[in-house]
């Protein structure tokens, strides 16, 4: 992307929230000396509790998680959920950010970049880094955004050609949720196999589709949108594993905080402190 395209994109890029949330457009004028890193680890995505998904990869992400859907001002989208307590990290990052997941959302694949759709096109994705990841840099050694004066890299291309594909298949995911929506299927889910749901999401419950005339299935079948219903119903089978996962790793942490307590208290009633070293062996 020219200098010229990225001006021309800056009204709507440059958004106040979005610059408060570290996202900036890539350009010419703020990265043509800087450098990005690709990132090591997911840690990243380890205090995530959901995540948006597409349409694409829907089967995929309800055979490894629970998939609800979120609403976000207008729109709707499904999401998988990665954990059921915002005080727990997630199961699927493990403590030193390795994805754990048969499948890892499409979306985290390429941080820390972002697509978003240009003002007043369909077709054409604005790309944006965000700047607090810490991956954006000034080291020669690491990926250069821009050659040649002003045209980006080949890996910078690659980026962004994968996320405008996903952005199309954001737009049409939100069409099938609009569908959906049209029939009156969501309702809150608080609940599912006696496993608590966060609150703020979405379900389909079966009742509502038997309520259903066959011209109205019909139409979802033909959409699409009834296979993502499908993939709903089948994945909520994991919020039990995902709830027994989440409380496995939490005991885990108190019993390593207590073998802790034990030797710091031991520690000073022999008059000896535990050193760094065996604090950490002990978890």
């Amino acid at each position: 992307m020219t200098e010229a395209a990225a001006k021309h994109m800056s009204p709507f890029a440059q958004d106040t929230k979005m610059a408060q949330n570290g996202l900036f457009p890539v350009s010419l004028s703020r990265h043509g000396s800087r450098f990005w890193r690709r990132f090591p680890s997911y840690g990243f995505a380890g205090n995530l509790q959901s995540y948006p998904i597409t349409i694409a990869e829907v089967l995929q992400a309800a055979a490894s998680f629970p998939v609800v859907f979120k609403q976000t001002g207008q729109q709707i989208e499904p999401c998988v959920l990665l954990s059921l307590n915002n005080k727990t990290k997630t199961p699927f990052v493990s403590e030193d950010g390795r994805w754990l997941g048969i499948h890892i959302p499409t979306g985290l694949r390429c941080y820390p970049f972002q697509a978003v759709a240009c003002q007043g096109s369909s077709e054409t994705a604005l790309l944006m880094i965000d700047e607090s990841s810490g991956l954006v840099t000034r080291d020669p050694g690491d990926e250069a955004f821009f050659k040649n004066g002003d045209q980006m890299t080949q890996e910078l291309c690659a980026v962004r050609a994968f996320l405008q594909e996903r952005l199309l298949a954001v737009k049409e995911t939100q069409k099938l949720c609009h569908k959906i929506a049209g029939q009156g299927l969501f309702s809150p889910i608080d609940h599912h196999d006696e496993v608590p749901i966060p609150e703020g999401f979405l379900e389909i419950k079966p009742v509502g589709l038997r309520r259903l005339t066959q011209n109205q299935i019909s139409t979802l079948m033909n959409s699409g949108a009834l296979r993502l219903i499908h993939a709903h119903h089948v994945s909520l089978s994991h919020c039990r594993w995902l709830f027994s996962a989440q409380q496995a790793r939490k005991t885990q942490i108190q019993v390593s905080e207590n073998v802790r307590d034990f030797l710091g208290a031991m520690g000073k009633e022999t008059g000896f402190e535990t050193t760094p070293e065996a604090r950490h062996a002990a978890g």
